[in-house]
Order: C-alpha cells, then sequence, then structure tokens
C-alpha cells in the first residue's frame, strides 16, 4: 500500500477552476479505480488557499495508472491554479532505505527532541464531502 499526503496553494482567483478540477479528480479516482483506495482533499483552517490531498492506492502500479486516466489529465491541465510547487510527502522510500526499526527510532527521536511541529493542521473535507462517507456522521 501506499499513501500520499500533498499540499497546494491556489491563487485564490482561481478556486472555482481548481475545485471543479479537483472534484473530478477526487470522485473519479475512488470509483473508476480498484487500486485507489481512498482519496480526500481537505480545506486547511487556518488559510483558504491551501488544500491538502490524502491518496491511498494498493501499489505504485495503481499510482501510476491513476497517472494515465483522464481525469488525472484533467487536474494536471489547470496547473496555472497553483501559487507554488506541489508539496508531496510519502514514507515509503525512506522506511524501505532505512529499514523498518531504524525508521521507528529516527520517529520517535524527532518527536522527543521536538523537531516535529506538535500543532496539528487542521481541515475540513471538501471532496468527497458526504456525510455517509464518513461513517459515524
Amino acid at each position: 500500500m501506499l499513501a500520499i499526503w500533498m499540499k497546494v496553494k491556489i491563487k485564490a482567483a482561481m478556486r472555482d477552476k481548481f475545485l471543479t478540477a479537483i472534484e473530478a479528480d477526487a470522485l473519479a479516482s475512488e470509483r473508476d479505480e480498484p487500486g485507489c483506495l481512498r482519496f480526500n482533499v481537505l480545506q486547511d483552517e487556518k488559510d483558504e488557499n491551501v488544500y491538502y490531498f490524502y491518496e491511498v492506492f494498493k501499489d505504485r502500479a495503481a499510482l501510476e495508472a491513476h497517472f494515465k486516466t483522464p481525469h488525472y489529465a484533467t487536474w494536471r491541465g489547470v496547473a496555472d491554479v497553483l501559487e507554488g510547487p506541489l508539496g508531496a510527502t510519502s514514507t515509503a522510500g525512506a522506511i524501505r532505505r532505512l529499514g523498518v526499526t531504524r525508521w521507528q527510532w529516527l520517529r520517535r527521536l524527532v518527536y522527543v527532541i521536538g523537531l516535529w511541529p506538535m500543532e496539528p493542521t487542521r481541515c475540513t473535507p471538501v471532496f468527497p464531502a458526504a456525510p455517509a462517507y464518513w461513517g459515524k456522521m
């Protein structure tokens, strides 16, 4: 399984264009791609122009298949809405290089010495937004 956390900052004047494109990508990814297990779009509570994508794919092959879909092309076609570069995070490579034991040790050390931000990022779900999707609501 491969989980990706991505942060984007958009140009405020282009919010509608961004939301149309990312809605198409997020909803079609979960609906049409058997290898896409989750695709959530969240809006930062402190900055309305910052959005986060949380995507989970069965494996790297599923992610590569995602890049070839028409809805992904729609999303990539509106790159002009972004204020700056994408910020993506995936721990798979670091875990593979360090090994699980060293990774767990490093993660604990970072928390203990305070290098990891202690304040959580608070977000509001944008897509999918239906209460039934989130289960207990």
